[in-house]
């Protein structure tokens, strides 16, 4: 992927989500697959561009979990067929050392698929490497098989980059334009892309009145128009580090997904369990209007 600036990317991005198929956080990641090694697997890439760095300039990593995220699903959609729906159940991850530059390639399997339930029951585990082969990211989650009721079009998993158009200005529809003015506002800050996705919204401790505006659009649903999985463990990820003093880096990260996110406000709390001199226990979640958990979440980090 050559770098450009990161509402140039919104738009190819926006070009890329105009095809029926796949969602548009995919699209912005511009996140690929080789060509399929098994029916039980994937293997995708991602380049580490640099909006989609933290502040402390390593890969966002909440960027990591949509990647992760959608790789598993395709490794699903590779063994289930494409024209399915695939629900995230519950997904965990495990942090590395994660890299500043190059490229990530992320190598998931399906271990089994349940049929005997009262839903089909994929389990999937996902190791990343960095572009030096080392191991900076693993993970495992399981997925619902669903009906596809809603008729959305046939999984492309893409084999090659998706950005190869752009849009103009001109050429952007209502639900466009407020991507791209979203993308403009985020790229002045240090971290675009966690601005974009609402990252660093400020979570309200111990369960306390009041709650974080989640605008929920095309920058951040599937293809279903709910939360994008991955982008709601990012939401949840980054407001138990927000809630610390900034010394301390998740170890792992293990999400529920009670309910879809749909609503257009959303409210994220954050409960410390136990905050030590070296390592930090948390619960964080996400929750509707009427107080009900869409997405749970324990966050372990150490110094």
């Amino acid at each position: 992927m050559n770098e450009m600036s990161f509402s140039a990317q919104v738009l190819r991005a926006l070009h890329a989500a105009r095809s029926p198929g796949w969602m548009f956080p995919a699209h912005l990641l511009d996140i690929y697959f080789e060509q399929d090694v098994s029916e039980r697997g994937a293997i995708g890439l991602m380049d580490v561009a640099e909006y989609f760095k933290d502040a402390s300039g390593q890969a966002s990593k909440g960027a990591l979990a949509v990647f992760a995220d959608v790789s598993m699903a395709a490794a699903v959609r590779g063994y289930a067929g494409r024209s399915v729906r695939i629900a995230t159940m519950t997904l965990r991850l495990s942090f590395g050392t994660l890299p500043r530059q190059g490229r990530l390639r992320s190598v998931s399997r399906v271990q089994f698929i349940r049929r005997d339930t009262g839903m089909v029951v994929s389990a999937v585990t996902l190791q990343m490497e960095n572009s030096e082969g080392q191991v900076c990211c693993i993970g495992e989650g399981t997925f619902a098989v669903l009906e596809n009721r809603q008729g959305t079009a046939q999984h492309p998993l893409p084999t090659r980059s998706t950005l190869t158009g752009s849009l103009t200005l001109d050429e952007l529809d209502e639900s466009e334009k407020a991507v791209w003015q979203r993308a403009l506002e985020s790229e002045a800050c240090a971290c675009p892309l966690e601005r974009f996705w609402d990252y660093g919204a400020t979570a309200h401790l111990g369960g306390t009145e009041g709650q974080s505006r989640l605008v929920l659009a095309k920058h951040n649903s599937n293809r279903s128009g709910h939360l994008q999985g991955g982008i709601a463990a990012g939401l949840l990820l980054n407001a138990c580090l927000h809630t610390l003093d900034g010394s301390f880096e998740p170890v792992d990260l293990s999400l529920q997904y009670q309910a879809t996110v749909d609503g257009s406000h959303t409210q994220v709390r954050v409960s410390p369990l136990k905050v030590g001199r070296s390592a930090a226990f948390l619960i964080a979640d996400l929750t509707n209007n009427e107080g009900k958990v869409q997405v749970s979440a324990q966050c372990n980090l150490i110094k």
